[in-house]
């Protein structure tokens, strides 16, 4: 269930529900998950709060403990992959700092990713603390707005590299010229 308040307004709401908040998107938008029943609760609790929210079209345990018992898949896949430390820094919205170079520890802290919630709002806040302005989305999606409403006011500039209205190439000249200004 998508929420347009924040993490902290959505866990107030949900004490005592059956209920994981998996998403810290934006000071106005947060993500909760649990079972059915308990979803619909939190709904009408929403609803008398005047909360505007949205029910996702699918259903995911991912960034909560409740996935834990479906990570066996996971687990083999990670254990197949050579991981190599990053040449380029990637930061993660677990730790709220980039990577460890220890294969071992990124093995974990991915695991550790599917269980526990996506701190977005948190990571936008160190990244730009650590001198990051200028944001690029690279996928269709609400990263973008969700970086506009962590900073509000501050001096940034976010860019997407797709567009609904732009050809890819007219897109992505539109991303160098707004990176290269």
């Amino acid at each position: 269930l998508v929420l347009g308040c924040s993490a902290t307004t959505a866990e107030d709401i949900a004490a005592g529900f059956d209920i994981v908040i998996s998403h810290d998107n934006a000071p106005h938008q947060s993500i909760a998950c649990g079972h059915s029943a308990e979803i619909e609760r939190l709904a009408d609790a929403c609803r008398e709060r005047h909360i505007l929210l949205r029910r996702l079209p699918f259903r995911s345990g991912f960034h909560t403990p409740f996935v834990r018992d479906h990570l066996a898949p996971f687990e083999r896949l990670l254990g197949e992959l050579d991981l190599r430390p990053a040449t380029i820094p990637v930061w993660s919205a677990t730790r709220i700092r980039p990577y460890p170079a220890d294969p071992g520890e990124v093995r974990a802290l991915y695991l550790a990713h599917l269980r526990q919630r996506v701190r977005f709002r948190e990571l936008v806040e160190a990244l730009y603390a650590d001198g990051f302005r200028v944001f690029v989305q690279a996928g269709a999606g609400q990263l973008g707005s969700f970086v506009g409403d962590t900073l509000g006011a501050a001096r940034h500039l976010v860019v997407g590299a797709v567009s609904d209205v732009r050809p890819g190439l007219d897109q992505l000249r539109r991303v160098a010229t707004a990176l290269w200004v």
